[in-house]
């Protein structure tokens, strides 16, 4: 039998055999291009920023060092002042005490032996939440794509596209002239939107006023919110929910005490946002008492 390395030596490859290989690899990984693209390629070049928040504001400060107002008030140690003394008291000895079972707990400090160092801060909650944004926020084709992005995950309107980017760290101007192009190549419609909206909050038993709530909070325009509402009540969309929903309502607490069944039905209706005119028809006729009958 003939040994590979024979085998080898007696077919070398050709540099011509090479080329043609490497060519047919860079054509396969470079989607016909001829151009080799890593699978790690970052198209938009973006940096990191601390997100500033109520929320978020001094996240992973400690009281040592690092916060120089906690040690003004500490009397400069750094550390926290015992109860009942004094701020230039040290306290990274340590508090005696005892156990459970009895044993002298000196040493391990006031948070336990996995507490606060002695300097009295925790490295490891030193870097608060952060956020990556473009290096250029004027980017138009990084913003076109990021744009794209958002858009293939969910539909969107214009104005909670905007506002989308302009959260992920681009210009607002860019951002809007963005979402205008793409409302040209009716990528984006507010209107099919809204309307879309307005049938789903039907679908959830919904009335005039939790629709406009939902359409103003999903970024349509107050103007069309109010036009596509005004479509819905006439083709009597709202009143067809609020029947829908005190029917539900009724066979949901059917054996219940007739006030109950009253009170749940005007709860669901508020939470719902129906006209207390329909509500109180519907409830005149579902939810009456059989004397009144």
């Amino acid at each position: 039998m003939i040994d590979v390395e024979e085998f080898l030596a007696s077919h070398p490859r050709t540099v011509a055999e090479d080329a043609e290989v490497e060519d047919s690899v860079e054509k396969s990984e470079g989607h016909g291009s001829g151009k080799r693209r890593s699978r790690y390629e970052v198209r938009t070049r973006t940096h990191t920023v601390p997100i500033e928040s109520s929320y978020t504001g001094g996240f992973g400060l400690g009281h040592g060092r690092e916060d120089p107002q906690s040690d003004s008030r500490n009397g400069g140690t750094g550390g926290i002042a015992r109860f009942g003394g004094s701020g230039s008291d040290d306290f990274s000895g340590g508090v005696t005490g005892r156990s459970r079972s009895g044993s002298p707990t000196r040493g391990k400090g006031l948070h336990g032996r996995y507490g606060r160092r002695r300097n009295g801060y925790r490295p490891y909650r030193q870097a608060g939440p952060v956020k990556r944004v473009p290096d250029d926020p004027a980017d138009v084709e990084a913003c076109r794509e990021a744009a794209l992005t958002l858009l293939d995950a969910s539909a969107k309107s214009s104005g909670a596209l905007v506002k989308r980017l302009v959260e992920k760290g681009y210009d607002e101007t860019v951002s809007r002239d963005v979402v205008a192009r793409l409302a040209e190549v009716h990528l984006i419609d507010d209107e099919d939107y809204a309307r879309e909206l307005v049938r789903g909050c039907a679908g959830r038993m919904m009335g005039e006023r939790g629709t406009v709530m939902e359409l103003k909070r999903k970024g349509v325009e107050a103007a069309l919110a109010q036009s596509m509402v005004r479509q819905a009540r006439e083709q009597g969309v709202f009143e067809d929910a609020a029947w829908e929903l005190g029917r539900t309502v009724a066979s949901k607490t059917c054996g219940l005490d007739l006030q109950v069944r009253r009170r749940r039905f005007w709860a669901a209706g508020g939470r719902k946002g129906h006209d207390p005119s329909i509500l109180r028809e519907i409830a005149q006729q579902l939810f009456a008492d059989a004397d009144e009958q």
